[in-house]
């Protein structure tokens, strides 16, 4: 178990020095840039979550990372959060199994026996999200909108809240 936790201690020390310097700001701009509809919003958000897992070897920073990147340019877009809860989950929970360097992708392979290009094929429903999750942002199909109403009712819970 050493080697799986100093991974994400490390993994965390990484993603630390990249928050400080600021340099996934200026990649995160930069890519925004370019990017002009829902779709290409979530395939960008697709596309950050799996580097940022395959880079840390930790599912628990590609969660974190990419939700304080991108929520900003969802609100921008007129997108509630839970567009970006699911699109996270999708390139982050379930692709981290199939990325052999990862935690969950070791643990996998130890505990079934099996190497993760064996696991592929049968890891249908890993690769499978990513799919449905492009589908989803290009044809705009289960993206939920933000509406006046959903907004007052949010402001109304924070200030119930504090």
């Amino acid at each position: 178990m050493m080697s799986t936790i100093l991974l994400a201690f490390c993994a965390f020390a990484f993603a630390g020095a990249l928050a400080l310097t600021g340099a996934l700001t200026c990649i995160i701009n930069r890519l925004l840039q370019v990017v002009h509809t829902t779709g290409q919003l979530i395939a960008a958000t697709l596309a950050t979550t799996i580097l940022v897992t395959g880079a840390t070897c930790n599912g628990k920073l590609a969660l974190l990372i990419p939700a304080e990147l991108f929520k900003g340019a969802y609100c921008r877009m007129g997108l509630d959060n839970k567009n970006l809860s699911r699109t996270i989950e999708d390139g982050c929970t379930v692709i981290e199994p199939l990325i052999p360097w990862t935690a969950a992708g070791i643990y996998m392979a130890t505990t079934l026996g099996v190497s993760t290009l064996e696991l592929l094929p049968w890891a249908i429903q890993c690769y499978a999200a990513v799919f449905l999750a492009l589908i989803y942002g290009f044809t705009g199909f289960g993206i939920a909108r933000i509406t006046p109403e959903n907004s007052l009712n949010k402001k109304e819970t924070q200030r119930e809240i504090a």
